[in-house]
């Protein structure tokens, strides 16, 4: 990400001075409403598969992976053992379920209409934002991602790889251009994922959402252009389904 905000526009000298100014806001923001750290958890489901994979998530973050058991999983989800066995064989494949479901609700924010519209870059912006805003309200989440996978095997390791790339893709679809399509992706991929863990790594996890429109411009930059790019970040955001200020 830092390699690609050195090529900036004359104009795009104010990034950092929004970055300031978005990361104070957020900062004021978390102050009023749950704090700092890892608060923010998921409430206990209903389901009980559900509340397995939950548990999964809070155990992995604050033990050894490797020493995890059936029994402590179950116990850590208040269900019974049985349950654990007939829904999951190993804690392995407990873990690769709970990394899905989150795969699974970032790529439905991601699966946007928006983004092979002629309201892309808008939307890449929007989409980005949401993204972000949902992983700093899931720290289990966000943690899970940047960390824990990794340490888990190589099948989590290939699913944060094809979640990555799928979520870049997905952001690109609709872009104008000849951008090589490939590298831009991986590079994007990259810059996410990156900026993901080096928020949670420094113990700030809830100020991802203000980081988004950063992200948006590493995003547009390769396909509209950096002066491009940086009017759509620097403009006042529109209510989703607005039309554009003639």
């Amino acid at each position: 990400m830092g390699w690609t905000l050195m090529f900036q526009a004359p104009c795009a000298a104010n990034m950092a001075e929004r970055m300031a100014g978005g990361l104070a806001m957020r900062l004021r923001e978390i102050s009023s409403s749950y704090g700092h750290g890892l608060n923010g958890a998921e409430a206990p489901s209903r389901d009980e598969r559900t509340r397995l994979l939950q548990g999964m998530l809070r155990l992995a973050t604050r033990e050894d992976f490797r020493s995890l058991s059936a029994p402590q999983i179950a116990d850590e989800a208040n269900v019974a053992i049985d349950v654990f066995c007939e829904t999951f064989e190993t804690k392995n494949d407990c873990f690769l379920a709970a990394l899905d479901m989150i795969g699974d609700e970032l790529l439905a924010i991601a699966a946007d209409p928006a983004l092979v519209s002629s309201d892309w870059p808008q939307a890449v912006r929007r989409v980005l934002g949401e993204l972000m805003r949902y992983l700093a309200d899931h720290p289990l989440h966000a943690r899970t991602l940047a960390q824990e996978a990794f340490f888990v095997g190589p099948d989590a390791y290939e699913r944060m790889l094809e979640l990555s790339l799928g979520i870049a893709t997905l952001l690109t679809e609709g872009a104008p251009g000849e951008a090589p399509r490939t590298f831009t992706n991986d590079a994007i991929a990259g810059a996410i994922w990156h900026t993901l863990r080096c928020q949670v790594l420094s113990g700030r996890i809830p100020l991802l959402g203000a980081l988004s429109d950063h992200l948006a411009y590493v995003v547009l930059t390769p396909f509209i252009g950096a002066e491009a790019a940086l009017q759509v970040v620097t403009e006042e955001r529109r209510p989703a389904g607005s039309a554009p200020v003639a």
